[in-house]
């Protein structure tokens, strides 16, 4: 069983091959079969209407790539789903106390002198110098997460005696390393794949600025590639479009039925 490190590469990895290999995998394959296809249609001596034949074979094809499309699309949410709920849970979690009660008693004490202090008169870089003493002399993520959690209070106290704009830079500063220092190697992991999958639901797989995309929409037009971050709408749009050119058949058929039935000898 892949730990958790190991899972969540591996959902980057997933991620990526549906954002960059599949795209260029799709647009190759679809570039092939029309080139093949469209040679089809050229040898064939039977197709009168060789434009008109070669419109419908590519709009057949850019239906089939849309329906890829939207399955890559659908697999794509379902990762990110699974992956950030894996992180989001990992990020809950807390360091293990140290089997060490003297050392955990030890910095029990020193975090409540820190407190004291910081309400007494303390300001940001006296802080920062303080929490690095103890981040050095106790090692353990435990006694880094202790810190963290213990942060608001502290920032708080220097606050209330001086609020000035460095102040408060410096002490978000130290913020930010007392957070990485509390984050264990699966958290930090786990942080990169929720930026990785951010907004997962409406990431783009097709980018238009992207090979993939352009070849596709050379491929079909760009009238059908401009669906391929949306497979369903472009589906029912070429389907749309098929239904009327049926419907305009049949009502050419019916008119030229009844034009011949009013002729009678």
């Amino acid at each position: 069983m892949p730990n958790v490190i190991e899972e969540l590469d591996g959902y980057i990895n997933k991620g990526q091959e549906l954002t960059k290999a599949k795209p260029s995998k799709l647009a190759l394959e679809l570039k092939q079969v029309v080139a093949e296809e469209k040679q089809r249609i050229k040898m064939d001596k039977t197709i009168q209407n060789k434009f008109e034949e070669e419109k419908k074979m590519r709009r057949d094809f850019a239906k089939q790539a849309l329906k890829f499309a939207q399955e890559m699309k659908d697999e794509y949410v379902k990762i990110g789903t699974i992956a950030t709920t894996v992180a989001r849970k990992e990020l809950l979690k807390k360091p293990e106390q140290p089997k060490d009660d003297l050392l955990v008693a030890e910095f029990n004490q020193e975090l409540k002198k820190l407190k004291t202090k910081a309400a007494i008169n303390m300001n940001g870089d006296e802080l920062s110098q303080q929490i690095s003493a103890l981040l050095g002399k106790y090692s353990d993520k435990y006694f880094a997460n202790e810190l963290y959690d213990a942060y608001d209070a502290l920032s708080a106290s220097v606050l209330s005696s001086n609020g000035d704009v460095e102040t408060r830079k410096k002490l978000a500063r130290t913020f930010e390393q007392l957070e990485s220092s509390a984050l264990t190697e699966e958290q930090h992991k786990a942080k990169g794949v929720l930026e990785y999958f951010g907004d997962y639901e409406n990431t783009a797989l097709f980018k238009d600025f992207l090979p993939a995309y352009q070849g596709i929409s050379r491929t079909v037009g760009e009238q059908y590639a401009k669906y391929l971050n949306d497979g369903n709408s472009g589906i029912e749009a070429i389907e749309n479009e098929e239904k009327a050119e049926f419907e305009k058949a049949q009502a050419e058929l019916l008119a030229r039925s009844s034009r011949v039935s009013r002729f009678t000898f």
